[in-house]
């Protein structure tokens, strides 16, 4: 069986869903409160939005993230981790 290092998040703050303002926060990590959609701006890698459907309340996603995105977030309780 394989074994990944857990990751450590040491910050965490709430997030707020928007399509125009950027908050300048650079999030590795999302916990997610209530499920739903999340749609996101990546951080690196992708050349257009990342839509996640159906997640489940209490999700922890391990994915970087530059903005959390109003339209297409049906997920509320949203916590940004760095």
């Amino acid at each position: 069986m394989t074994s990944y290092p857990m990751k450590v998040y040491t910050r965490a703050a709430a997030v707020t869903k928007s399509d125009t303002n950027d908050s300048g926060n650079i999030f590795h990590g999302l916990f997610i409160g209530l499920g739903g959609n999340l749609a996101i701006v990546p951080l690196e890698g992708a050349s257009a939005n990342v839509l996640f459907q159906g997640i489940n309340s209490g999700t922890l996603l391990a994915v970087g993230c530059a903005k959390v995105l109003s339209t297409g977030t049906t997920c509320s309780g949203i916590v940004g981790l760095t």
